[in-house]
């Protein structure tokens, strides 16, 4: 073989070479972030969000009230208003 045919070849084969690498490069990149980082960061989040979790515990009582047609003047506000009232004066706050 000549000199010549085996820089030839090399140079033909060189870029070929260096874009298989950067390909498995890329895929072993990806891997790893999906098998190591991503649960990593996961349970990081986890933990952040079950500590705002526990911060946002209220230990009182919620009372939600709906009462239609308050507003149509058949005294529904009236009613409305006593029933609130009622609620206060039963739980009061602390």
């Amino acid at each position: 073989m000549s000199i010549i045919y085996l820089i030839q070849f090399y140079l033909y084969r060189t870029p070929i070479i260096l874009f298989v690498n950067m390909l498995l490069l890329i895929a072993l990149c990806k891997i790893f972030c999906i098998l190591v980082l991503l649960p990593i960061l996961l349970i990081k989040w986890r933990k952040f969000y079950s500590k705002k979790r526990e911060e946002r515990q209220q230990t009182g009582t919620v009372v939600g009230i709906f009462h239609p047609y308050c507003n149509a003047g058949g005294g529904g506000e009236r009613v409305l208003w006593a029933a609130v009232h009622a609620i206060q004066t039963k739980y009061v706050p602390k």
